[in-house]
Parts: structure tokens; C-alpha cells; sequence
């Protein structure tokens, strides 16, 4: 009879212990999670502020800006002398030979 009264008691302590055991584990993830939501909510507020700066910085505006004052380049008056750069090859590819041998069609125009 004995025996069994303190394996009671000491079931009863066990239960007790690892209540408060998981509770304060509880208590400590959800500081976690408190102080984790703080910071996706900080850095949320970081990304946003650094989309808008790039926004600022990459804009076409400031870039025609700095374009044009520091770099002293413009817009040509007439569209049509602008010329591209095409390749009239069929693999889309450049070859330094190119660039020291004419090829016949160049020759010929």
C-alpha cells in the first residue's frame, strides 16, 4: 500500500512538473514568435523604403537627367539617323574574324 501511495505521489509530481515545463515553453516560443513578427514587420518596412529609393534612383527621368548634364549626351533630332545594330548571320553570333576580314557584302556596297 505504501509503495503505491508514492508512486501516486510522485505520478503527480511528475504531472505537475511537466505542466509548468510546457507551459513555459509555451511562453517562451510565443516571445519568440512576438519578437520575430516585430522584426518581418521592421524589415518590411525597410524593403519598402529601399523599393522606393530605387524607384527615385532608377527612374527615366533622373537618368535622361544625369544623362544629358554629366555625360553630355542627347536625344537625336531626327529619329531616322538613328541606327541599330543587327545581325543579319543566321546563328545570331559574332566573330572577332569579322571585325579584321570585310565579308563580300560589305565589299560590294
Amino acid at each position: 500500500m505504501n509503495k503505491k501511495i508514492f508512486l501516486l505521489f510522485l505520478l503527480i509530481l511528475g504531472i505537475i512538473y511537466f505542466h509548468f515545463v510546457n507551459k513555459h515553453q509555451i511562453l517562451k516560443y510565443n516571445h519568440q514568435i512576438e519578437n520575430q513578427q516585430l522584426q518581418i514587420t521592421s524589415l518590411k518596412e525597410l524593403n519598402l523604403y529601399n523599393l522606393i529609393e530605387n524607384n527615385k534612383l532608377s527612374s527615366k527621368e533622373r537618368i535622361e537627367k544625369l544623362a544629358a548634364d554629366k555625360l553630355d549626351m542627347f536625344y537625336p533630332m531626327n529619329p531616322e539617323t538613328t541606327y541599330n545594330i543587327s545581325f543579319d548571320d543566321k546563328d545570331q553570333s559574332v566573330r572577332l574574324i569579322n571585325y579584321f576580314v570585310p565579308s563580300a557584302e560589305a565589299l560590294t556596297n
